[in-house]
Formats: C-alpha cells, sequence, structure tokens
C-alpha cells in the first residue's frame, strides 16, 4: 500500500496520452461509468504512466509497517490484497484513467485506478474468512455487515480505529489527520446490484517530509460470473469537492455489461 499511495499521488500529477472518452470510463468486464460533458475521462491503456504504476505496485513491498497499514486502513476492504510481488498479481494487470474537470477555478484533476481478480486472486490464503464473508455481501438484500465490517457510527471513532489499525506495527509515528471520513458501507445501485464504498478526506506527512492533502473513494463491485472489480479515486481536497457529486452519480449509474 505504501507503493500503491508513492504511485497514485505520482499518477495524479501526470498528463495521460492516452484516448480520451468523452463523458464516460469504461471498465471491460464490468460496465460503464457515466459521467457529464463537464470531464474528460482519458484511458490510460499503454501508457508509461500506467506502466509506471503497475511495475511500482507489482513489486514485493515490506508489510507490518505503521504506515503500510494506515494505508490499507484509508484505502482497502478488510481482507483485501491486491499485490503479492508476481506478474500475475491484480496489482500488475492495475488499470488507470485519468479525470478532468474544468472549474471557475481552475482545472481539477481525478486519478482512477482499477484492480480486478477472483476471490483466490484478491483474498489470498489466509483470508479465507474474508473471502466467504464478501462473496455473500454483494446478495441484494444482505446484512449490512455489522459482524464484520466496521459500522462506525462517528468520525471520532474512524480516528481512533485508524490509530488501532497501527498498533504493534513497526517503523515511527505517522504525521496524519483526518479531515472527514464515510466508512465502508454497501449501497443498492440504480440497476438493483450493490457495491461497497469508503471515502476518505485526509493530510498525511511522506517519509521526506511532504505534507499532501488527499480525498479518496473506494468503490468494490463484483459482476455476474463473480468476479471482483476494485476503483480508487484519488485527489485533491479540491478535486474531490469538484469531483464527488459527479462521482457518486457515476457509481449509481454504472451502465453494467453482461456477463
Amino acid at each position: 500500500m505504501k507503493k500503491l499511495a508513492a504511485a497514485l499521488f505520482c499518477a495524479a500529477a501526470l498528463a495521460l496520452g492516452g484516448t480520451a472518452g468523452a463523458d464516460d470510463m469504461y471498465i471491460p468486464g464490468l460496465g460503464t461509468l457515466p459521467f457529464s460533458q463537464d470531464v474528460r475521462v482519458t484511458d490510460g491503456d499503454g501508457t508509461a504512466v500506467e506502466a509506471m504504476l503497475r511495475a511500482n505496485m507489482a513489486r514485493p513491498a515490506k508489510r507490518g509497517t505503521k504506515r503500510t497499514e494506515l494505508l490499507r486502513f484509508f484505502a482497502m476492504p478488510e481482507g483485501m490484497t491486491v499485490s503479492n510481488g508476481t506478474a500475475d498479481s491484480p496489482a500488475a494487470r492495475a488499470h488507470i484513467y485519468q479525470l478532468v474537470k474544468d472549474t471557475h477555478g481552475g482545472t481539477c484533476t481525478m486519478t482512477a485506478v482499477v484492480f480486478s481478480g477472483d476471490g483466490d486472486e484478491l483474498f489470498p490464503k489466509g483470508e479465507k474468512a474474508a473471502m466467504k464473508w464478501w462473496a455473500d455481501a454483494f446478495r441484494p438484500g444482505a446484512k449490512s455487515g455489522a459482524d464484520r465490517q466496521r459500522v462506525l457510527i462517528s468520525l471520532e471513532e474512524f480516528r481512533q480505529a485508524a490509530g488501532r489499525a497501527m498498533d504493534g506495527k513497526s517503523g515511527g509515528p505517522v504525521e496524519y489527520q483526518i479531515l472527514d471520513a464515510t466508512p465502508w458501507k454497501s449501497y443498492g445501485n440504480d440497476d438493483g446490484t450493490v457495491r461497497w464504498q469508503q471515502s476518505v478526506k485526509f493530510a498525511i506527512t511522506t517519509e521526506k517530509g511532504l505534507m499532501v492533502p488527499t480525498w479518496m473513494e473506494s468503490a468494490l463491485y463484483r459482476n455476474a460470473a463473480g468476479r471482483y472489480y476494485f476503483l480508487i479515486f484519488t485527489g485533491s481536497h479540491e478535486s474531490g469537492r469538484q469531483f464527488e457529486d459527479e462521482l457518486l452519480y457515476a457509481l449509481y449509474q454504472i451502465g453494467r455489461e453482461k456477463v
């Protein structure tokens, strides 16, 4: 997750040279996220930025540090792993998109990274309980998950849980501030399917002493064939504010592929 975060911050600052898709974001195997004409979507397939992202995230990373576990808590569903250090891992097949929106205050950019895989790929050995739980979590009408997921009713509880995620881990203290958060929760899409989603607005100091204000939205879908699609949208606080309504509409209105 440390490599993932570094790659996301880097990619967010670079312009992709892929193909612009006017007002939608097509994810092969999942479907199309519809955006208004105010948003320009660039598919990063085949670009140097996407190649760099895949290479950075596919390398084995040191696990168990405070920073790694904090970023994992911010971004990922419980029990999920996107990188196992091999060329076949979901991280090594990650797909990147760039969303751009012109506003009165300037141009805002959002980076989207998509991972996909089956249960064995995303919930590896040692996480069988998580894989079993998630297999049922996408059934319409399934319980909210209070027995396993962190169902937190206040921002302060979320902050406390983030601190506990780092308990007993190696490395020095991490300087960060959580400004707002909506923890993992299931939502009913307009087509009757289910997605899980979490949003966090935070600021974190990098290991080189740079304070990075970040808005992060994570969403997890599953298609009819049982394949998972994990999406991370990230940008600055202002980009998050400008894209929030557009992104929420797209996540609800996704046009699912027939599988």
